[in-house]
């Protein structure tokens, strides 16, 4: 499970963040070893099957799509194509953030949710 906790970990944070933030790592990396290394893989395996693509043409919410510029887990480019499916949707990258912004970037996250909010 030391293997898998170490790849996700890396695919969850840059390494400037993690070099920079030893202890929220190590907190993400703690929480993380306490999971079923089966209920993970099958977790893990869901999401990778699961596509909800074909119903995203039919969200009519105000939508915002944020992601991480570094984010390896969900890749921007991904993220793009979520917000280009969705009728009206914005898309904004946090720059410097992985696929944790709320540790990594919370003030750059918290002012794209309030200007996103207060365009409404």
């Amino acid at each position: 499970m030391q293997a898998v906790l170490d790849t996700a970990i890396g695919r969850m944070f840059p390494p400037a963040f993690q070099a920079a933030r030893p202890a929220v790592v190590a907190a993400r990396k703690a929480a993380l070893a306490g999971v079923d290394a089966q209920c993970f893989a099958r977790a893990c395996l869901a999401l990778a099957q699961l596509d909800l693509r074909p119903l995203l043409g039919g969200i009519r919410n105000p939508t915002l799509v944020m992601c991480g510029a570094l984010d390896l887990t969900t890749p921007p480019a991904l993220a793009e194509q979520v917000a280009r499916a969705i009728p009206g949707a914005q898309y904004r990258e946090i720059a410097g953030s992985g696929h944790c912004p709320m540790l990594e970037q919370p003030e750059a996250l918290v002012s794209l949710l309030e200007e996103f909010l207060t365009a409404r």
